[in-house]
C-alpha cells in the first residue's frame, strides 16, 4: 500500500470513528469554540487541521492547512528543540508537552506557549491521529489572567439491548418447560387427578357454609392421602387454631399453637409446601405438640387468598416417611381450591363458579397433550417469527431446528441445514475444536461455562465473513434426548458502535483534560456524570467519590443553597455566569463559574456542563488595586473619595436629625512654615506621625481620612451625646502636645479642629463638610491649637 493509501485509510477510519454523535463536526465545532490553538496531524506526523483560534492568531488563513507553515511562526531559539522533540514523539508514539514562542503577527512580539500533542489510537493500538493543544501561557509568566471558554458535550451509549425480546424468549422456554412438565404428571398421576376431580365436584356441588365446608374439606383430604388426621388451620393474630379436624387429630379441633414455633406457622411465612418426614428430628416442628396428639410426619400447604397465606391444609400420619410425591401434589391442589373458597364465601354464586372453572381446568388437564402439541406448535411459531436467531442441535451437535432469522444472520436456508453438523455450517474452523471439546465435557460431566449465559462469540456466514453473535445456550432432555437451544443476535455493529463511541471518548477525554480548566456535566436530576481531571485535582477526589453523587451531597447544604438558583436557570436553558470564592482542599481560592445548557437533537435540556476557572490570582490582584485607590498614598488613611463613601453610608444609616454622628475637621498649624523652613521630607514626616497619632486616639470603628495637604478629617459614629465628640477632640489636642522627634529636629505642632453635629440643618455630606470647615476657621481665628464646635 502507498503511502498515499495509507493516509487515505487513516484518515478514513479517522472520520468513520468521529462520525457517531455527529462526532467530526461536533468536534470541529468545539474545537473552533475553544480559547486555545487545536491541531490534528496524521500518523506520519503532517499536520492536517487548524482550528479557528489559530487563523485568528496568525491574521490569517489559507484554503488549506500547511505542514510546515507552524514552523515559521516559532523564535529561532525555538524552532530546532521543539522539531527534535516533534520527532521524537513521532518515533516512540508518547504524548509530550514543552513550551515555545508563537509570533504573533498583529504586533510582531513573541508570546510563550504550553504546548501539548497525544496520540489517538485505533482499536488495534496503531496510531490514528495526533491531537494537539497550544495554550497561550504569555501572560501567566507575568502573573495575568488566564482564562478559557470551553464547550464540550458528552457522549451517551447508544443501542439499549432490546428487553421485550429477551421477556418473549424467557416466556417461550418456561412455556414448554412448563408443557413438558405438566404432561409428564398427567401421565404419571390421571388415576389421582381423576380422583382429585372427582372430590372436588362433590365440594363444589355441596354449596356448605365455611365451617361444614372445612369439615368435608379435611374428610375428602384423608380419603385422597394416607393421613390418619387431617387439620385446617387458619391464623389469628399470633396463633394458629385448629379449625376443621379428622382422624386421629379431630379430638383437637380449637387447638391453639403459637405462630412462630410450628411448621405451620413457617408455612404460613414462606407460603410454600412444607414436608417434615420425621418429627423427632425435625427442628422446624413443636415437637412436643406432635407427641401429644401422635404425629410422626406431616406435610403443610399454605391456603392464600389475594397472595397471602391466611392459614394451612396439614396431612399427618402416625409413622415416619409416610407421604410421597403424589400426596404432596394432591395437597397443593387441594389447598389451592380450599384457598378459594375461603377467598370466596362472601360471595357464594362466584364461590361455586371459581370452583367450576377449577373442576374444568383440571379435567381438560386430562386430555391436555393434544393441547400440549398445540402449544409447542404454537411456541415453534413464535419461535420462527422471533427477531433473534434459533437454533437447536442434539447431542451430537446435529441441526434439528433452524428459524427464518437464523437464515437471514447467517445465509443458510432451513433446508440447507437440517441434518448437517453446525460446526460445519457457523463455527470459524479456528473454534471447532474448542466447541468439541466442550460439548462433550457438559455431556460427560454436566458443567459447561457458556450455558446458560449470554456470551460473545464469533460466527461464519455462508459466504466465509465473520459475524459477532450473542448467544444464550439452554440444554434440555437427558440421555439421549439431550438437545442444546441456541438465541443469537448479530452485534457486528453494535460492537463497532462500542469501539466507535469508546474512541470518541477518549478524544473527548483527552480534550477536556488538557484544558486548564474545571469541567463537568450535571444531568436534570442534578447528579454529576462526568468530570475531567483537573476537576479531580482541583477537589481532591477521585471519579468513585464525584459520579452517580448530586450536587447536595458533593458541596453541602451551605454552598448548595448559594448555586441552586444558578443550577435551576441553567436547568431552563439559561446560560449563567458568576464568581464565588470556596474552600478548596483547606485553600481560598476564588473561583469564576459558568453553567452552559446541554440540549438533546429535540431541543429539551437535559443537563448542562459546569465550568470553572481559577481567578484567585486576579481577583487579588484587583483587591489590591481597589485598596490603593481607597488609601492616601502618604499616610495610608482614607483619601477623599473613601472619606465620601464612608459619609454617605454614614448618613443613609443615622438618618436626618441625628445625634449620634459627628465630623472633625482638623488640619497641622503652622504647617506651611515648617514645610517651607525644614523641607517637603521633613513636612512628609510631620504629615505621617500626626496621621499615626489621630489613629491610636478614635475607635476602630471610626474613619480617619486625608483630604490633602495638612487637612484631615475624622468621622464619629454611633455617640452617645455630642459632648463625647468634644471629649474626642480634646483628647487629640492633648496628643499632638508632645513634640515630634524627626530626624534632627524637635518640632512642636499642635492642630485646630472644627466639630459639626449631624442634624436637621444638614441633609447632605457637603453641608456636614462645610459646617465642619467653618468651626475650624472659628478656631483659628481663636488662637490655634484649639475645638469649635459648631452651632
Amino acid at each position: 500500500m502507498s503511502e498515499a493509501d495509507l493516509d487515505t485509510t487513516l484518515a478514513t477510519d479517522f472520520a468513520r470513528a468521529l462520525h457517531d454523535v455527529d462526532g467530526e463536526r461536533w468536534f470541529r465545532q468545539m474545537a473552533d469554540g475553544l480559547p486555545l490553538i487545536v491541531w490534528t496531524a496524521r500518523a506520519d506526523g503532517v499536520v492536517d487541521y487548524f482550528n479557528r483560534r489559530w487563523w485568528d492568531y496568525i491574521g490569517s488563513r489559507p484554503a488549506t492547512p500547511s505542514e510546515t507553515g507552524w514552523q515559521e511562526m516559532l523564535h529561532p531559539d525555538d524552532l530546532q528543540p521543539t522539531l527534535a522533540r516533534w520527532r521524537q514523539a513521532l518515533a516512540s508514539g508518547e504524548a509530550y508537552a514543552m513550551e515555545y514562542r508563537f509570533l504573533r503577527p498583529a504586533d510582531q512580539t513573541y508570546r510563550w506557549h504550553l504546548g501539548r500533542a497525544e496520540p489517538l489510537r485505533g482499536a488495534g493500538g496503531q496510531i490514528v491521529k495526533w491531537l494537539g493543544t497550544c495554550t497561550d501561557i504569555d501572560d501567566q509568566k507575568r502573573a495575568a489572567e488566564a482564562l478559557v471558554q470551553v464547550q464540550e458535550r458528552l457522549q451517551e451509549q447508544v443501542h439499549e439491548r432490546t428487553q421485550l425480546i429477551e421477556r418473549v424468549n424467557t416466556h417461550l422456554l418456561a412455556e414448554v418447560q412448563k408443557g413438558e412438565y405438566l404432561l409428564r404428571q398427567l401421565q404419571s398421576h390421571s388415576d389421582n387427578l381423576a380422583r382429585i376431580i372427582a372430590t372436588q365436584a362433590r365440594l363444589a356441588q355441596a354449596e356448605l357454609d365455611l365451617d361444614p365446608f372445612l369439615e368435608l374439606m379435611v374428610q375428602q383430604m384423608q380419603a385422597l392421602t394416607p393421613a390418619s388426621g387431617v387439620v385446617v388451620e387458619l391464623v389469628e393474630g399470633e396463633e394458629m387454631v385448629y379449625r376443621a379436624a379428622c382422624g386421629s387429630v379431630a379430638p383437637f379441633v380449637g387447638l391453639r399453637l403459637a405462630l412462630g414455633n410450628s411448621l405451620s406457622g413457617l408455612c404460613v411465612r414462606s407460603a410454600s409446601v412444607l414436608m417434615s418426614p420425621d418429627t423427632e428430628e425435625d427442628p422446624r416442628v413443636d415437637r412436643e405438640a406432635c407427641r401429644r396428639i401422635g404425629v410422626a410426619s406431616m406435610v403443610v400447604a399454605p391456603l392464600l387468598l389475594a397472595g397471602k397465606a391466611v392459614g394451612v391444609l396439614k396431612i399427618m400420619a402416625q409413622q415416619a416417611n409416610a407421604f410421597s410425591a403424589t400426596d404432596v401434589q394432591t395437597l397443593q391442589l387441594m389447598a389451592g381450591l380450599l384457598g378459594s373458597e375461603l377467598g370466596h364465601q362472601v360471595d357464594f354464586e362466584n364461590n361455586q363458579r371459581l370452583l367450576a372453572e377449577r373442576t374444568a381446568e383440571v379435567a381438560k388437564r386430562m386430555a391436555s397433550e393434544a393441547v400440549l402439541r398445540a402449544n409447542m406448535e404454537r411456541t415453534q411459531r413464535i419461535i420462527e417469527s422471533s427477531h433473534e436467531a434459533f437454533v437447536c442441535v442434539d447431542r451430537q451437535g446435529v441441526v434439528c431446528d433452524w428459524n427464518s432469522e437464523a437464515s437471514r444472520i447467517f445465509g443458510w436456508t432451513r433446508g440447507e441445514v437440517i441434518g448437517r453438523p453446525l460446526t460445519s455450517l457457523i463455527i470459524p474452523e479456528r473454534l471447532r475444536d474448542a466447541h468439541h471439546q466442550g460439548m462433550a465435557r457438559f455431556l460427560e460431566t454436566g458443567q459447561g461455562p457458556v450455558i446458560n449465559q449470554r456470551v460473545e462469540l464469533p460466527a461464519l456466514r455462508k459466504d466465509g465473513s465473520e459475524l459477532i453473535v450473542e448467544i444464550t445456550i439452554s440444554t434440555s432432555g437427558s440421555g439421549a434426548q439431550r438437545e442444546f437451544s441456541a438465541f443469537m443476535r448479530d452485534v457486528t455493529e453494535r460492537k463497532r458502535t462500542e469501539q466507535e463511541v469508546l474512541l470518541n471518548q477518549q478524544l473527548l477525554r483527552s480534550v477536556t483534560d488538557a484544558i486548564p480548566a474545571v469541567v463537568a456535566f450535571i444531568d436534570t436530576r442534578e447528579v454529576l456524570r462526568y468530570c475531567n481531571k483537573p476537576f479531580l485535582q482541583t477537589f481532591g477526589k477521585i471519579e468513585a467519590q464525584c459520579l452517580g453523587h448530586t450536587l447536595l451531597e458533593l458541596l453541602g447544604a451551605q454552598e448548595y443553597g448559594f448555586i441552586q438558583p444558578h443550577v435551576q436557570r441553567a436547568l431552563a436553558g439559561q446560560q449563567t455566569s458568576f464568581e464565588r470564592a470556596l474552600k478548596v482542599q483547606d485553600n481560598e481560592r476564588y473561583l469564576e463559574a459558568r453553567y452552559v445548557p446541554e440540549r438533546d437533537v429535540g431541543g429539551e435540556v437535559r443537563g448542562f456542563y459546569l465550568i470553572l476557572w481559577d481567578i484567585t490570582e486576579r481577583w487579588a490582584l484587583e483587591q489590591q488595586f481597589r485598596l490603593r485607590a481607597l488609601r492616601d498614598s502618604l499616610t495610608g488613611l482614607l483619601n477623599r473619595p473613601a472619606l465620601m463613601e464612608a459619609l454617605e453610608h454614614a448618613l443613609a444609616e443615622h438618618g436626618p436629625g441625628s445625634l449620634g454622628l459627628a465630623l472633625l475637621y482638623l488640619d497641622v498649624d503652622h504647617f506651611k512654615e515648617i514645610n517651607d523652613s525644614l523641607g517637603h521630607a521633613v513636612g512628609d514626616e510631620v504629615l505621617q506621625v500626626f496621621a499615626a497619632r489621630l489613629e491610636r486616639h478614635v475607635r476602630a470603628s471610626d474613619a480617619v481620612a486625608r483630604l490633602g495637604g495638612d487637612e484631615f478629617v475624622i468621622l464619629l459614629q454611633h455617640l452617645p451625646s455630642v459632648g463625647h465628640a468634644c471629649e474626642v477632640a480634646a483628647k487629640i489636642i492633648d496628643a499632638m502636645a508632645e513634640p515630634l522627634h524627626i530626624r534632627q529636629h524637635q518640632l512642636q505642632v499642635s492642630t485646630s479642629i472644627g466639630v459639626a453635629m449631624l442634624d436637621g440643618q444638614t441633609p447632605c455630606v457637603q453641608s456636614l463638610l462645610e459646617k465642619a470647615d467653618q468651626a475650624l476657621y472659628q478656631a483659628k481665628q481663636a488662637g490655634r491649637s484649639c475645638f469649635v464646635l459648631a452651632p
